[in-house]
């Protein structure tokens, strides 16, 4: 109930109308992160399900709106991903860095209502996570939290990103879109599990 980086009903319409090929579970991604009005929000999904596909939605709606989106990742290796859906990324550690020497010249660290973009959230520490927020309450923004509760942890204190799918009212992405075949899509979620 932030009001948080949310752009208006047609905005969102023309979005959806330019990307009619997202599943019904990719389409409500797009509305949470662009309408929802969360100050976070938590993805959850599994390889293969459209993420990223959705995401470049979610991040052509909120440029249309007015919002910037940054993706950052615990490792800066990670970031191409978002990177290809067309927002600027770098690591967690760099954009602290740099919004903490734009705070230092008296400058606000971000504009209004930016969208912070985590991939691998599971992987990010909880100290992170609250520097994030900071930015995030600070700006007006949203703190959009990707990644796969069940993989490998923060290398320092973490959990946070598993606690808060828990927490929240978390989107799940479960539709293997990637694999066209039944049986590739087996073995996508048995080695998940």
């Amino acid at each position: 109930g932030a009001g948080a980086s949310e752009i208006d009903a047609a905005t969102l319409a023309a979005v959806l109308a330019r990307h009619r090929y997202l599943g019904a579970e990719q389409a409500e991604m797009v509305r949470r992160l662009t309408t929802g009005g969360e100050r976070i929000v938590t993805v959850a999904a599994l390889p293969g399900t459209g993420k990223t596909t959705a995401l470049n939605a979610a991040a052509e709606g909120w440029a249309a709106g007015g919002f910037r989106g940054i993706g950052v990742s615990t490792a800066r290796s990670a970031t191409n991903e978002i990177q290809d859906v067309g927002l600027p990324a770098t690591s967690i550690a760099k954009l602290l860095i740099l919004t903490g020497e734009r705070a230092e010249r008296g400058l606000e660290p971000l504009p209004p209502g930016t969208v912070i973009v985590v991939d691998e959230a599971s992987a990010m520490s909880t100290p992170h996570a609250v520097a994030l927020l900071r930015l995030v309450e600070r700006c007006d923004g949203k703190l959009v939290l990707i990644g796969d509760p069940h993989q490998i942890g923060a290398v320092g204190p973490g959990g946070i990103y598993g606690h808060l799918t828990r927490l929240l009212e978390t989107i799940e992405l479960t539709e293997i879109r990637r694999q066209r075949e039944e049986v590739d899509r087996d073995v996508v979620r048995l080695a998940h599990e």
